[in-house]
């Protein structure tokens, strides 16, 4: 593969939608995962859940085997340590390399 293939991270993948029919989210078929480990910015973390759809977050977690995540997302201001690691894992260290990204009606392949 060439360096400049194009990688998408967790947290892109939670804020898509469907050009086409506008609808959210869209199943995600990962081919290949990488991991690429960055530097824990908790901030960073603790802005963004408010944006993050949580169920979608846990859902896609289960599917790609990246472990359980809690039934409810932490709030910012008293995120568990732990969790808002693994959180800053799965969304910015997490590289989807190759796959699909499927429409809700399965019409619209990506």
């Amino acid at each position: 593969h060439s360096p400049s293939a194009a990688k998408m991270r967790l947290l892109m993948h939670n804020l898509l939608q469907c050009p086409k029919t506008k609808t959210y989210p869209l199943r995600l078929v990962a081919t290949e995962v990488e991991t690429i480990e960055t530097e824990y910015n908790g901030d960073f973390v603790a802005r963004m859940l408010p944006r993050i759809e949580w169920p979608v977050l846990r859902g896609v977690c289960q599917e790609l085997e990246l472990g359980d995540l809690p039934e409810t997302a932490p709030s910012a201001e008293n995120g568990d340590e732990e969790v808002m690691r693994r959180l800053h894992t799965i969304l910015m260290d997490t590289h989807i390399k190759t796959g699909q990204l499927i429409s809700q009606d399965g019409h619209n392949v990506y």
